[in-house]
């Protein structure tokens, strides 16, 4: 029994160490030969780490990825301490810098999951543990925008866009337009996009040490509070604490100094997707046939 169990365990590790070495989302049949097991086997792991919260399987698609118990417990005393002490700290000196609400997301499918919050600046709109789309959210964005367009076709096939408003991306072209773009700044606006309206966010990724993003973090807010004209101060602000927080989290190595957006920008267009050179695609509201955007 215990030689059973041990080669039970060196499965179920085998697997969550390659979808952590991965930033795409892998089949069964890519699971079970990267990890030398036949497909039954393989599935047999993937569904108790899905039971459990470790992996998350794409229905649509049939592919897995990392979910966020896996970043939890992947390494307890830079991650678990990080989130409750110091980047829980970096959320909150933010939150006060810019007197707004900061949010840190991970990607799970084609949503992104609050998986901290702080500084929520209006009553009942707490968020931590809710999930949004990720093509009608600043954080979303910010989380899938260094994917290739091959990996965001998989991500979108046979799943809708749910159109929230007339600013809201509604296909895949329109969506990897506008990933050209976050990705040529370095950062991810919504405006509008999602559940209300008035609603504006600002999000920058949490890189790690190979170029994955695997958190992204975000000021969200309204356009009233959140005007463009804040955008620089903001942003500046927002970035550095990104840095501090793939730092907190144990994502980054210990040779590291605080980015301006400027040499933020310049970092982010160096992690492009492999099959895409980084370019500045017309605007989101060329593609979209639109000549302004309010």
């Amino acid at each position: 029994m215990p030689v059973y169990q041990n080669r039970s365990v060196g499965r179920v590790l085998s697997i969550l160490e390659l979808l952590g070495n991965t930033s795409k989302a892998l089949t069964l049949t890519e699971i079970a030969r990267s990890v030398s097991l036949d497909a039954s086997t393989a599935y047999r792991a993937l569904r108790a780490l899905c039971e459990r919260g470790f992996v998350y399987r794409i229905e649509a698609t049939r592919r897995y990825v990392l979910s966020y118990n896996a970043f939890r417990l992947g390494s307890p005393d830079r991650v678990v301490q990080g989130i409750n002490n110091r980047a829980r700290m970096i959320m909150l000196r933010l939150a006060k810098e810019v007197n707004e609400t900061i949010r840190l997301a991970v990607l799970e499918g084609a949503e992104a999951r609050f998986c901290a919050e702080s500084g929520v600046a209006r009553p009942g709109l707490r968020m931590l543990g809710a999930m949004v789309d990720a093509h009608a959210s600043a954080a979303g964005k910010a989380l899938i925008a260094w994917r290739s367009r091959a990996d965001i076709e998989l991500l979108y096939r046979g799943r809708s866009m749910h159109a929230y408003s007339d600013r809201t991306i509604r296909s895949v072209p329109m969506l990897v337009a506008e990933l050209a773009e976050v990705r040529a700044r370095g950062w991810a606006v919504s405006e509008g996009e999602g559940l209300r309206p008035d609603d504006r966010g600002l999000a920058v990724p949490c890189f790690d040490s190979n170029g994955h993003v695997r958190f992204s973090l975000a000021i969200a807010s309204t356009r009233k509070r959140l005007p463009p004209s804040r955008d620089k101060v903001s942003l500046s602000r927002l970035t550095l604490a990104a840095r501090e927080m793939s730092d907190a989290l144990g994502l980054l190595g210990s040779d590291w100094a605080p980015l301006s957006v400027a040499d933020h920008a310049s970092v982010a267009a160096n992690f492009c997707p492999p099959d895409e050179p980084v370019r500045r695609e017309p605007a989101r509201a060329a593609a979209l046939g639109e000549t302004t955007r309010a």
